[in-house]
């Protein structure tokens, strides 16, 4: 878990491919498009796309979020 500013992207994938969740303890909430999405988000996913893989995260963007122990570990495909 990180303290950081919460990003709500828009995720097109399969849902079953997300790895991470982001989720709003504060108690906001998001919408898009007049459609209520609530405090959580999907923070990263991976997907098969050609002969390759594709990973995206939306972690976050500070030293204390790039360098948590949990993330590093997703980097390293460990």
């Amino acid at each position: 878990m990180v303290n950081d500013e919460q990003h709500y992207v828009t995720y097109d994938k399969d849902p079953n491919t997300s790895i991470l969740e982001s989720e709003n303890i504060d108690g906001l909430t998001f919408s898009a498009q007049g459609q209520a999405l609530g405090a959580k988000a999907i923070g990263g996913g991976a997907y098969d796309y050609g002969q390759g893989r594709v990973v995206f995260t939306a972690a976050g963007h500070t030293n204390h979020v790039l360098w948590a122990p949990q993330y590093l570990e997703i980097q390293s495909g460990q």
